[in-house]
């Protein structure tokens, strides 16, 4: 069986107030794909054709509230809208940056009540009963099922739905994803949410950031941050980070003429730094507008930046975060993995 799982928690309390300026800038982080080791290279993973097909299970607990506010099937379509008109001030224009087709399925409480990591039905449900599901401060996840092809595509895989039969095209296709609220947790689809709820859209728009093949950002105002808190909307509307990561994963044709990149090395006593945080800092304004982990090698490469003089910092990996935060899958940053074995499916777990 496929199945993997990357945990949303919630924001810790130190992060609630403001912060030092130093603090604040070891938290700038920014876009990383989820990624899995194919024949002994990081290889991102995203949806075959650049389509994903999503289906609700509309059956809700008392723990969520539509009071004053849509629908949550509303709310979830907004979500992933916001995700499929993705765009960039490019030349001082608004512009969509990338190429998704999103399609809502079926709407069925018949659907699984707990993610199904081999079923390939992308399901979002709010009565997960599986306690184990959600350790403390758990707001959200997303489950996410891969197939990675050694030596390489194409390659038959296997689903319990029908069409039970498939094949994957790329060196990494997502197959399944699943997302899951904590039934222990208070929602409301009212903007804003009462104070002791959290925004269904808010939550919803970062789960399907995962969904569709990002990690998390370190930039606290992205949607893809790992932290949420109650009575926010704040991360329904993408950043410049999120928009970017995305547009990485599916471009629209003419993306790599229309935006640039910043690649090169890091180092230290002549060796590569591995998991080094490199920002690029907008000359012009001096906002983080985004970062990249470096590789074992040391090496970088942030792609999909709006055109403008960039300054270059690099941090160590430090304050809240660790490895474990920018994992890339289950191999992307992992200092501890190994490259697949085979056969073609890979089992790994996000915290």
């Amino acid at each position: 069986m496929l199945q993997g799982r990357k945990k949303y928690g919630r924001r810790l309390g130190l992060m609630a107030a403001g912060c030092a300026a130093i603090l604040c800038a070891l938290l700038a982080f920014a876009y990383n794909p989820e990624q899995d080791r194919v024949n002994g290279a990081a290889v991102p993973t995203h949806w075959e054709n650049n389509a994903v097909t999503w289906n609700l299970d509309p059956t809700l607990g008392k723990n969520v509230s539509t009071t004053g506010g849509p629908s949550v099937q509303a709310l979830l379509t907004a979500a992933f809208s916001s995700w499929q008109n993705a765009q960039l001030t490019l030349n001082g224009a608004a512009t969509t940056v990338d190429q998704l087709t999103i399609t809502l399925g079926q709407v069925s409480s018949t659907l699984p009540a707990n993610a199904d990591a081999a079923d390939c039905l992308n399901v979002i449900g709010f009565t997960d009963s599986v306690k184990s599901d959600f350790p403390t401060g758990t707001i959200a996840f997303t489950q996410i099922s891969t197939v990675t092809p050694p030596p390489g595509p194409p390659t038959p895989y296997t689903c319990t739905a029908p069409p039970t039969a498939r094949t994957c095209t790329l060196n990494s296709c997502l197959a399944d994803a699943d997302i899951e609220f904590n039934p222990a947790q208070n929602f409301s689809t009212a903007s804003p949410p009462p104070t002791n709820d959290f925004s269904v859209q808010s939550i919803a728009t970062h789960e399907i950031g995962h969904m569709l093949g990002l990690d998390h950002s370190g930039l606290a105002n992205a949607v893809m941050y790992p932290f949420g808190d109650t009575g926010l909307t704040t991360q329904s509307n993408l950043s410049t980070d999120d928009a970017a990561g995305i547009a990485f994963l599916y471009p629209v044709k003419n993306f790599s003429s229309i935006t640039g990149a910043l690649s090169g090395t890091v180092t230290q006593g002549g060796a590569g730094i591995f998991e080094a945080h490199v920002l690029a800092i907008d000359a012009g304004t001096g906002d983080v507008v985004a970062d990249g982990i470096t590789a074992p090698d040391g090496t970088y490469s942030i792609a999909g930046l709006p055109p403008a003089s960039y300054n270059v910092l690099v941090l160590p990996l430090a304050g809240v975060y660790d490895h474990t935060n920018f994992n890339g899958w289950e191999c992307g940053y992992n200092i501890n993995c190994a490259p697949v074995p085979g056969p073609v499916n890979y089992t790994g777990t996000f915290h």
